[in-house]
C-alpha cells in the first residue's frame, strides 16, 4: 500500500509481515495455505466489525507474503488469498462508500490477475483465468463508477473493457457450464452459483455501461438475458411503456432505477414507485438475512446521497494504489 492505516506505522507493519511470514519458505504449500487464511479470515473479521484501519493494517501484512513466496507453487497460492483478501476490502468499501478504496483494489486484483496469467504462459504452466474472481472485480470496479461519476478521462478502466471483457466472461462461464458442470447434483449447483455471479456482477457492469457507454449496452443486455431470461431492456422508462419484464426480479426495478437516476429524475413520484417494487421483489427473493440487510443498508446510503450522485461529472482524479 502507498499510504499507511491511521493508527499504525510503516515500520510497525513490516515488522508484523516479518514475523508473520518469517517461515513462509520453509513451509508447505498446505501450511502456507492455512497461514493466508487465517490472515484472510481476521480481515473479514475487521471488515464485519466495521474496524476499516485494522483490516487495512491486516492487508498490509498480507500483501507483504509476496516478499516471502517468490516461486511456485507458492507464489500462485499467496496470489489466490491476495485476490480474496482484495474483492473483500472492495466489498466492504463499496458499501460504505470509499470508493477510491474499492477502486484501487478492484484495479490491483485485475492486474495481479493480468500478471498471473502472463507468468503462466511464460513458465509453460496450465493457464488458469480465475473467471470467477475476475468478474467479481469488474463487478465491483463497475459498481464503484456508476455511484462515484467520473470524467471520462479519469476513469480507471474504459467502458468498452468492461463489455468486452464481460462478453469473454459470459461465453466461458457457459461454455463450462455446458462441458463440465452438468453430470451430476454437485455440478448442477456449481452452475446455478456461476450464473448467478453473472446476474448479480453482470448487473453493475450494465449500470456501469448504462452512464458511460449506452451503445454498448444492448448488446451487453443481450448476453445477459441469454443466461438469466428477459430480465433487464435497455429502453429508458421501460416500466412505463411496456410491461415489466420480470415483476418478481429485483435486478429489473434495480435497473429501471438506475436509468431514472441517470436521466436526473429523482425525488418524483416514479422514483419512488420503482425503490417500492425493488423492495417488494427483494423480500421475496431466497438470500440470506446477512445478505438482504446488506442490500437494504446499500439501498438506504445510496437513497440519501442520490440528489449528489445523479451528477454524471463530478469527483476528483482516482488513482490506482499499490497494496
Amino acid at each position: 500500500m502507498t499510504s499507511v492505516p491511521e493508527g499504525y506505522t510503516l515500520e510497525e507493519l513490516q515488522e508484523d509481515a516479518r514475523r508473520y511470514w518469517g517461515s513462509a519458505p520453509l513451509l508447505t504449500v498446505e501450511q502456507f495455505r492455512s497461514l493466508a487464511q487465517r490472515l484472510a479470515n481476521q480481515i473479514v473479521e475487521q471488515l464485519s466489525a466495521g474496524h476499516y484501519e485494522a483490516a487495512r493494517a491486516l492487508m498490509f501484512v498480507a500483501a507483504e507474503g509476496r516478499s516471502y513466496a517468490q516461486i511456485e507453487p507458492l507464489l500462485g497460492e499467496q496470489e489466490q488469498w491476495e485476490l480474496k483478501n482484495l474483492l473483500s476490502i472492495a466489498g466492504s468499501a463499496v458499501g460504505v462508500g470509499e470508493f477510491e478504496q474499492s477502486i484501487s483494489s478492484a484495479m490491483l486484483a485485475l492486474k495481479i490477475l493480468d500478471e498471473r496469467v502472463e507468468r503462466q504462459r511464460r513458465l509453460g504452466l496450465e493457464v488458469r483465468p480465475c473467471t470467477e474472481v475476475r468478474l467479481a472485480a469488474l463487478g465491483l470496479l463497475a459498481a464503484s463508477i456508476w455511484e462515484r461519476p467520473l470524467p471520462e478521462d479519469q476513469l480507471p478502466i474504459q467502458p468498452a473493457r468492461l463489455a468486452d471483457n464481460y462478453e469473454a466472461i459470459h461465453r466461458r462461464v457457459m461454455w463450462f457450464i455446458r462441458h463440465k458442470l452438468t453430470r451430476d447434483g454437485r455440478g448442477k449447483r456449481q452452475a446455478t452459483l456461476y450464473v448467478e455471479q453473472l446476474a448479480y456482477y453482470g448487473l453493475k457492469i450494465c449500470k456501469a455501461l448504462a452512464r458511460y457507454a449506452p451503445g454498448k449496452l444492448p448488446w451487453v443486455i443481450a448476453k445477459y438475458n441469454e443466461v438469466q431470461g428477459a430480465t433487464l431492456a435497455a429502453e429508458p422508462w421501460h416500466f412505463k411503456l411496456y410491461r415489466p419484464l420480470r415483476p418478481d426480479s429485483w435486478y429489473y426495478w434495480d435497473f429501471e432505477i438506475a436509468k431514472i437516476w441517470i436521466a436526473g429524475q429523482l425525488n418524483t413520484p416514479d422514483f419512488s414507485y420503482l425503490e417500492e417494487e425493488r423492495l417488494r421483489a427483494v423480500r421475496t427473493t431466497r438470500m440470506s438475512e446477512r445478505s438482504l440487510q446488506g442490500h437494504l443498508n446499500l439501498w438506504s446510503r445510496q437513497h440519501s446521497a442520490a440528489p449528489i450522485q445523479s451528477q454524471r461529472r463530478s469527483g476528483s482524479p482516482v488513482g490506482v494504489l499499490s497494496a
